[in-house]
């Protein structure tokens, strides 16, 4: 048998980067199969713990929350700023999520005994085999253990019940929603109205709380202020009967007229310069530097004009805020916005400086004045001497008792707005919409399923692409070119199902067009491969069983039957399967017998439409032996003078070393590779195999491969040295006079 030489795959190498979009999504075609039945078992799974979870059900009450005055007599608070607001409203939310509240509604209820909130009642799985393993539980063994268990049955009640209810703010109103969600729908509704009672009259106890805490100061502290009021009056009075004086009508002296101005104008000026000096010590305790810190100084701060300064300058900063995440530091609106804040700050920092300046000469000027006015009273009080003493006495005494009693009436008067205010009701929060029993809440069971679904996909797209990432496999004819040093001779697509029993026969019954075609492109390189041999024994074989080689090898034996004399030969001798799959007689001797001389070829030929079939026979007991045998190379020298082509079905190349010897000793080796399914590996390393022990290997056949992914067949790539010396038009003959018309 002469060897011939075989031509190669142009080859080239993939970018590294490159992403083959069309690959991948074959890859996901190839595996949607176990794809679809992962997201069938996710549905499947998910229907059924929507089935075994108990559905629930959620009731919400409503509540509405106005704003009120936290004191009283503090009419102004119940105008809040949107941040005040906004702080009280998350305060409430808080308050109603406290577990106070829990508490009094689990006591109020009696959860804690509720078969949903006690876990005592609760049977499990779990506790059903305890149960059974160790009888029951015998009660507690005394009452500080029985109060222990209580207790802890009434805190896992609030705690439960604080994880199924929950509050929060219905949009940017005041209103406050109350949810709870329990599988059983009327006690829903009941705990979410006895949370939103408990909540009110908590509040009301609070309301209540402060007002009572107020009242009980006030009146310690008018107690105080009395006593201070009787002790200035008894001074007073005390003073008058010292001195025999009596109240002052305005028809004293120009002295005492003058004495008494001067007195009220120290006193004023008293005043003013308390008021200057408390400014004062203000600036005086924050750096002169510190411009920015001194604006906040009230004093400064309650000037128009700075606050109108730094209101622009609020305004610039924010705009140099909005314009740096903007722009870069170069732009020239960037650039103009900093140059009017710089203008801001300057002005600020101007009329800052100004402004402590002016505290700073009003405080001098208020020492100033008192000192005046102290030296204008010394000089009132040298000139009345006496009297004149005795007067101012008498109306500082005046003033003290008009003081303590302005200040004691104010308490008195505060102290009836809060006694008033204990009865009636302060609380700032309504009931709009009580809760009511509801359709189930949840499981939300298309979210579920969509939810099962989509992690189906996920983990399934997953797997294809890392299995195909993982397990390299040959899909189309491109992933074949640089992967290994062979041609490829053809692609046949799967067959249809209907034709798949009876698959051998598929090019002989003309079952699956695509196959016959796969098939008559495959007969055509067969003839092409040397154009000069008028007999031929081809081997077909494969890397790993359940490739498709015997049908392969059956169908191409059927494609040549209708052109030559064809003998297909099964040398699988340790698994066969082809006669059976021909519907061949189980006994009928076969290639053991005859290489056994215990049968005659007569006997062991069967003819099956256009060409003979020699069965396998039975088993020998050492495969290598009988194919390695003389015999069986006489037998194939026989049979390769009687017929014009010899197709032998051999044992795949990695599992056994048969497919070798019988490599040997035959023209060439047609290689047939699964679709998607061989690994490249495992390609590569059963033509190494062969090509170790000087078989010629003719072709590939990519099997199996998925219909959308062909191209339109065509004889290609055919060896080189099979058209050596020919022109195109004596090739063209050559196929056309060889492979006849298409059958």
């Amino acid at each position: 048998m002469a060897n011939r030489s075989v031509s190669r795959f142009p080859t080239s190498a993939a970018h590294p980067d490159y992403i083959d979009l069309g690959k991948t999504w074959r890859a996901l075609r190839s595996r949607k199969t176990a794809i679809g039945a992962l997201l069938l078992a996710f549905l499947t799974f998910a229907g059924l713990l929507i089935m075994t979870i108990h559905p629930l059900y959620t009731a919400r009450a409503t509540l509405l929350v106005q704003p009120v005055a936290s004191k009283p007599w503090l009419a102004a608070q119940a105008h809040e700023s949107p941040a005040r607001s906004e702080e009280m409203l998350q305060t409430q939310v808080s308050l109603i999520q406290s577990r106070g509240v829990a508490e009094s509604v689990v006591r109020e209820l009696n959860l804690a005994t509720h078969p949903l909130f006690d876990r005592r009642q609760q049977q499990t799985w779990f506790s059903r085999l305890r149960t059974a393993v160790q009888g029951p539980r015998l009660g507690a063994a005394n009452s500080g253990d029985a109060d222990a268990l209580e207790t802890k049955a009434f805190n896992r009640a609030v705690e439960l019940l604080m994880d199924q209810s929950t509050a929060a703010i219905t949009g940017e109103s005041r209103v406050l929603s109350i949810d709870v969600t329990l599988q059983d729908p009327q006690l829903a509704a009941t705990v979410a109205n006895a949370l939103a009672r408990s909540y009110v009259q908590r509040l009301q106890q609070l309301h209540l709380s402060a007002a009572s805490g107020s009242s009980q100061w006030m009146k310690g502290r008018m107690a105080e202020l009395r006593d201070a009021l009787q002790a200035s009056e008894a001074r007073l009075q005390a003073y008058r009967e010292a001195h025999h004086l009596t109240d002052l009508d305005g028809s004293n002296t120009q002295g005492l007229n003058d004495f008494t101005l001067n007195t009220e104008h120290l006193i004023d000026a008293r005043r003013q310069r308390a008021e200057a000096e408390s400014q004062y010590r203000q600036l005086q305790a924050i750096p002169a530097q510190d411009w920015q810190q001194l604006a906040n100084v009230p004093a400064v701060l309650a000037d128009p004009l700075v606050q109108a300064l730094k209101t622009a300058q609020a305004k610039a900063d924010a705009k140099v805020q909005q314009l740096s995440a903007r722009y870069g530091s170069g732009h020239p609106a960037l650039l103009a916005a900093q140059a009017e804040l710089s203008t801001a700050n300057a002005s600020l920092r101007s009329r800052v400086t100004q402004l402590a300046a002016g505290i700073t000469n009003d405080y001098e000027l208020a020492l100033a004045n008192e000192s005046a006015q102290r030296e204008a009273v010394d000089a009132s009080k040298a000139e009345l001497q006496t009297a004149a003493r005795e007067s101012f006495e008498l109306q500082a005494l005046s003033l003290d008792v008009d003081n303590n009693r302005n200040t004691y009436n104010a308490f008195d008067r505060r102290l009836q707005e809060i006694e008033a205010g204990k009865n009636v009701d302060v609380s700032n929060v309504r009931v709009i919409d009580a809760a009511l029993s509801t359709q189930p809440s949840g499981p939300r069971k298309a979210t579920v399923l969509f939810t099962a679904a989509l992690l189906a996909l996920m983990l399934g797209t997953a797997w294809a692409l890392l299995r195909g990432r993982l397990h390299q496999t040959f899909t189309t004819a491109a992933d074949l070119v640089g992967k290994i040093d062979l041609p490829l001779w053809s692609v046949l697509p799967r067959i249809a199902r209907r034709a798949r029993r009876t698959a051998e026969y598929c090019f002989e019954r003309d079952q699956d067009p695509g196959f016959c075609e796969g098939i008559r492109t495959l007969r055509t390189c067969v003839t092409l491969a040397d154009h000069a041999a008028e007999n031929r024994v081809l081997l077909v074989t494969s890397s790993i069983p359940e490739e498709g080689k015997s049908t392969v090898a059956a169908n191409i034996a059927f494609a040549l039957g209708k052109l030559q004399k064809v003998l297909l030969v099964e040398a699988d001798l340790r698994r066969p399967a082809l006669a059976k799959r021909l519907g061949m007689n189980p006994g009928q001797p076969g290639l053991a017998d005859l290489v056994a001389d215990r049968a005659l070829v007569s006997e062991c030929l069967h003819r099956d439409g256009n060409i003979d079939v020699i069965a396998a026979g039975t088993p020998p007991h050492d495969p290598q032996a009988a194919l390695s045998s003389p015999r069986f190379a006489e037998l194939l020298a026989q049979w390769a003078v009687r017929y014009e082509s010899v197709i032998i079905d051999s044992p795949s190349t990695l599992s056994v070393s048969d497919s070798a010897l019988l490599a040997n000793q035959a023209d060439g080796v047609i290689y047939v590779i699964k679709a998607d399914s061989t690994a490249v590996a495992l390609v590569r390393k059963g033509i190494a195999h062969l090509q170790r022990g000087g078989a010629t290997l003719y072709g590939v056949v990519l099997n199996q491969a998925d219909p959308d992914n062909l191209l339109p067949q065509q004889p290609q790539r055919i060896p080189p040295r099979a058209l050596q010396g020919m022109s195109m038009a004596e090739a063209e003959h050559t196929a056309a006079t060889r492979t006849g018309p298409s059958s």
